[in-house]
């Protein structure tokens, strides 16, 4: 896949390596990985696989004629969680530079009176950029999903429920 990630006008090459995402060696393979459109040599990578540490979400996300990228990464971990995402561009030389980001932590087992309106507040946010994005890789909940293909329905757009989260909440 190519979109120009860096705004230069020559797309980078977007990569994913299938393998390394179902059966990791080590956990930091680079899963995905973009090549720049000018030199050809890799200016991002990110380790994307089913191993719980490694679950995470990739998009090209797009908005007035510029492509991004997205991560969205919702990790719990014994009900402490710390969900984050993130859009951004990338700098010739594969730093990122962010246009928009969320993040919210809370602990299931300490919850404060806050924390069910932040999380509403946090979806809500989420899924208004998940409308524009187009799934690249996931492997949330060690289920290996790569773009449309492995969209239930064509056409329909990511997106982030907090229903089981609230739930808990309410206990």
């Amino acid at each position: 896949m190519k979109a120009d990630l860096t705004g230069d006008g020559i797309p980078e090459s977007i990569q994913i390596d299938e393998s390394a995402a179902a059966e990791p060696r080590t956990g930091d393979e680079p899963t995905i990985r973009v090549f720049s459109g000018k030199t050809g040599e890799m200016i991002w990578s990110l380790p994307v696989n089913v191993v719980h540490g490694g679950w995470n979400n990739v998009y090209l996300y797009r908005d007035g004629g510029k492509s991004f990228l997205m991560t969205w990464k919702p990790a719990m971990y014994q009900g402490a969680a710390d969900y984050q995402w993130k859009i951004f561009s990338l700098t010739e030389d594969g730093k990122e530079k962010i246009l928009a980001s969320d993040f919210f932590d809370f602990d299931l087992n300490n919850l404060k009176k806050s924390d069910a309106e932040r999380l509403r507040s946090f979806a809500e946010r989420l899924n208004r950029y998940l409308k524009k994005a187009q799934l690249l890789i996931s492997t949330q909940e060690g289920i290996l999903r790569i773009g449309v293909r492995d969209v239930a329905v064509k056409g329909r757009s990511e997106h982030y429920d907090p229903s089981e989260e609230l739930a808990e909440m309410k206990k």
